[in-house]
């Protein structure tokens, strides 16, 4: 009749741990989530066209491509924090999996975009493009990861 909490023992009752507030995400946050993380995906891949398109514009030669491919890092960052706070700085693998995911359709995305919509494109390193993509995944999963 008695069970072993964290504080002690305890009634059968009494002894249920309740989860953890920051780790308990809710269906609704999910929804909230996935609502954030399309946006940062759409907007951020249009942003990195863009600021890529500038950059080939205004420097010559290859360095725009590294400049353009290195937006990922911060898009990693603020849009893994935009999903934290939405969801009121909740924690979990599945807002970790979205928030990741949300870097890779940008970058998709920015690549995709001119062929979409018949726009000049941008140059993109492949291999730094790949690198600063990772290192923003990176970033927006350490934002929510549990």
């Amino acid at each position: 009749c008695m069970v072993q909490a964290p504080v002690g023992i305890r009634c059968k009752e009494c002894g249920k741990a309740a989860p953890m507030p920051t780790f308990d995400v809710r269906p609704t946050h999910y929804a909230k989530a996935v609502g954030v993380a399309t946006g940062v995906a759409i907007l951020g891949g249009i942003i990195w066209w863009a600021a890529g398109l500038a950059f080939l514009i205004i420097i010559p030669g290859n360095l725009p491509a590294l400049m353009a491919s290195l937006l990922a890092v911060p898009l990693g960052y603020v849009g893994g924090d935009l999903i934290s706070m939405s969801v009121n700085r909740k924690r979990s693998n599945g807002l970790a999996w979205l928030s990741g995911g949300a870097v890779v359709l940008a970058a998709v995305i920015s690549l995709q975009l001119p062929g979409i919509l018949n726009l000049p494109g941008t140059l993109f390193s492949p291999f730094y493009g790949l690198l600063a993509t990772a290192a923003g995944v990176y970033l927006a999963v350490q934002r929510v990861r549990r």
